[in-house]
């Protein structure tokens, strides 16, 4: 029990950490063509990473989840680098310019996704065979933990949001203020979402080794 906690700990500051990273990138998002193509790698760098981290988890063979977790951001971060550097200054950009933005952001997500079951597999097995049953359990249950998790961080901000309200109405604004700020919004938003995708996806780990599964 107590190490369940332990864990479920350590991906939440995990989670909030990324976040935190992620929005001091943003946060300091800068002007030059150059400088915002650096700053694209990076950020493609630190949300694969963190989705790559979370949802491989099995808290064992550590030093492969790293590896995989590094590995795949590093390939997603140096095509995002590429097609950041390739794009024009922002008063040049066209309208195919942006179609072709937009196309690398659905295209990311969309391998990244279908990428996630062999690298999960990989990750416990440490071997490169990938049963489609074991493909299919992880691919659905990819989904609906990454459903899952988005409802429960959605019903957390209303909650804060009702709070805030609350307070407000007794003239106290500090939580609204506090609330709407992005250092407190977006590692509160992955404190949750990266520590349930964790413990969810590793549920999905077990049944796979479990021999009824096989």
């Amino acid at each position: 029990m107590e190490d369940g906690l332990r864990e479920r700990a350590m991906l939440a500051a995990a989670g909030g950490a990324h976040g935190l990273a992620i929005w001091l990138l943003v946060d300091a998002w800068p002007d030059s063509h150059t400088a915002r193509a650096i700053a694209v790698t990076l950020l493609t760098f630190l949300a694969v990473t963190a989705v790559v981290f979370h949802f491989a988890w099995t808290a064992e063979n550590r030093n492969r989840l790293v590896a995989l977790t590094l590995g795949t951001g590093f390939v997603y971060a140096a095509v995002a680098g590429w097609v950041g550097g390739s794009l024009p200054t922002p008063e040049l950009v066209s309208q195919s310019d942006e179609d072709r933005a937009a196309t690398w952001v659905a295209a990311s997500l969309l391998t990244l996704y279908v990428l996630g079951p062999f690298l999960q597999i990989f990750q416990r097995s440490g071997k490169a065979h990938f049963p489609y049953r074991e493909l299919f359990l992880h691919g659905w249950n990819n989904f609906f933990v990454a459903l899952v998790g988005g409802l429960f961080v959605g019903a957390l901000w209303i909650v804060l949001m009702l709070w805030a309200a609350l307070f407000e109405l007794v003239g106290i604004e500090v939580f609204e203020d506090l609330f709407t700020e992005g250092f407190f919004a977006s590692p509160v938003t992955r404190c949750p979402s990266r520590a349930s995708a964790a413990c969810g996806t590793r549920i999905t780990h077990r049944s796979s080794c479990s021999p009824g599964s096989r």
